[in-house]
């Protein structure tokens, strides 16, 4: 079953000012992997099968779903965690920050500031 874990974070700006954070994640074992590559295999060809009654565009939506299944399916078996967000304070303006941030990101990454804007150094400790 998929896990939530949160790692302590330093957040950090360009003047080094320093906060300590929490970095949300979720992990992922071996059996909720292969649950998430059989949904989206499943999903890509249920797309092929719908566009197969599409004239014209099912000359390339079809082979491309029929393609794209097992290639997402792929490199949604092998992806062991999926970042959330980064939560805690900016340490600039001192207002709670609450940012996603993408599936494959993990720290050291930099982002900014909701509030004010600054840009913000995300990293372990």
């Amino acid at each position: 079953m998929a896990q939530k874990k949160e790692l302590p974070v330093q957040i950090i700006d360009k003047s080094g000012k320093q906060e300590t954070g929490q970095f949300i994640l979720q992990e992922f074992d071996s059996s909720d992997r292969t649950l998430r590559a059989i949904k989206m295999l499943a999903m890509m060809w249920i797309m092929a099968g719908i566009t197969l009654f599409i004239p014209l565009a099912h000359f390339v939506l079809v082979p491309g779903f029929l393609i794209a299944g097992p290639v997402i399916a792929w490199s949604r078996y092998k992806m062991e965690r999926s970042s959330e967000q980064v939560t805690g304070t900016c340490p600039a303006c001192h207002k709670p920050l609450h940012k996603k941030v993408e599936a494959k990101d993990y720290p050291p990454l930099w982002t900014y500031c909701n509030e004010c804007r600054d840009p913000l150094q995300i990293r372990e400790p």
